[in-house]
């Protein structure tokens, strides 16, 4: 009974960073394709291509549905999602702010969020790096969404 006891306050201490979360952020892989057909023959092809995306998505509504929404991930990267850093990125906004900007901190595992060009500067959230950090929302023929570089942002009023 005493090991049961002892582990109760871990096992709370684990939760609170994402029941208190306000939102999480993603850099979002999709492998998509459309479908080509040949106007002689009539015979049809998929056509894959590879989209990185940084996006956001409230605590309350994580999960694959949100993942796949083009509306919690507005821009398309220029690059490659691997070669992505977070640090100085600047996204269009979160849950109605104004645009924001992420600063890495404490050796990467955290992740500041800034309004863009506030003066004085403010801070609106921070983020805490999810390790074991990819999830998978399935694949079929011709269609791949994973989310990865998961990050938890609390101590904030966004997306509450």
């Amino acid at each position: 009974m005493r090991f049961s006891t002892s582990l109760l306050p871990i096992s709370f201490a684990a939760l609170i960073p994402s029941v208190s979360a306000g939102f999480h952020l993603f850099l979002r892989y999709q492998n998509l394709c459309d479908v080509e057909c040949n106007k002689k023959s009539g015979v049809c092809w998929p056509k894959h291509f590879v989209e990185w995306r940084v996006g956001a998505v409230p605590s309350s509504q994580y999960g694959c549905d949100a993942f796949r929404d083009d509306r919690n991930f507005p821009h398309v990267l220029p690059q490659f999602g691997q070669e992505f850093s977070w640090n100085g990125y600047n996204h269009p906004g979160i849950c109605g702010t104004a645009s924001v900007d992420f600063w890495v901190t404490n050796n990467g595992e955290n992740l500041e969020v800034w309004i863009h060009g506030a003066n004085p500067g403010q801070k609106v959230a921070t983020c805490y790096k999810q390790h074991g950090d990819r999830i998978d929302c399935g694949r079929d023929s011709c269609y791949t969404t994973q989310v990865n570089d998961v990050w938890v942002c609390a101590e904030t009023d966004l997306c509450r």
